[in-house]
């Protein structure tokens, strides 16, 4: 009997370690979907993300992330390609009517909405008895982000006005901005980095004593101070005052 005991006894121990363990990895991946004015300018994206979660006495934890999230430009960023693209049309037919070159164009350059975070949670799983448990956590860190959006002029007509960019002037045909010279260029790029919280809600599944998923939605508001240039209001931004997003996710986490 003795013997069968002293055998089934570090099978039962290493059973029982990763149930116990306060330590868990995590990684997660999963869908951004832009909330708010976030939405106006940008779609649904993607996020990644890895944790280090300790389990306190009970059942709440502590956690540190580190997450890369993108999401393409929409909505207000075409919007505004098109609006520019329709006044150097306007542009070029009214040098025409008055026999001045309009042969005027811009180049758009934008690619995707980009960021990092670095963030410390607090989590509360409600039950710790059963495989399955809801939990709930909040928190807050620091973001990264990165908007690239860029606008070039090259020999728009001008008709007294300042800037390529700018609206026709009531002036005839003038001159052609930049015909030989660098083009005009409207530079919306904004590279920030701002605080932020972001809670959570989700569901836990212990798959076995080491292994466990979650399903999660986590939202995110960052004190973005994106706005633009308030001197030039042709990086006039407002949108980006502050940003907000969830982050619907697929976790697979490891206790050690």
């Amino acid at each position: 009997m003795w013997a069968s005991i002293l055998t089934l006894l570090p099978a039962s121990v290493l059973l029982a370690t990763p149930a116990t363990a306060r330590e868990v990895a995590v990684v997660s991946g999963g869908a951004l979907i832009p909330l708010g004015e976030t939405a106006d300018f940008s779609d649904v994206g993607v996020s990644l993300e890895v944790r280090f979660r300790h389990f306190n006495t009970g059942h709440s934890a502590w956690e540190l992330s580190v997450a890369y999230f993108a999401a393409p430009l929409s909505g207000v960023i075409p919007e505004t390609v098109e609006e520019y693209e329709a006044l150097i049309r306007s542009k070029n037919l009214a040098a025409q009517q008055q026999s001045g070159p309009g042969q005027g164009y811009m180049l758009a350059e934008y690619g995707d909405l980009e960021g990092f975070d670095i963030a410390a949670q607090y989590l509360y799983r409600f039950s710790q008895r059963g495989r399955f448990s809801p939990f709930a956590s909040v928190g807050g860190g620091i973001y990264h982000w990165r908007l690239p959006f860029r606008l070039r002029f090259y020999d728009v007509p001008s008709f007294g006005e300042q800037h390529a960019y700018d609206p026709m002037g009531s002036a005839g045909y003038q001159f052609v901005f930049d015909a030989d010279l660098d083009p005009q260029v409207i530079d919306f790029t904004k590279d920030v980095t701002s605080g932020g919280l972001n809670a959570a809600v989700g569901l836990d599944l212990r798959a076995t004593p080491a292994f466990g998923i979650e399903a999660e939605a986590r939202a995110h508001l960052l004190f973005s101070s994106g706005n633009g240039v308030e001197e030039d209001p042709a990086d006039n931004q407002p949108y980006l005052d502050n940003m907000s997003f969830v982050r619907l996710q697929g976790t697979l986490y490891y206790r050690f």
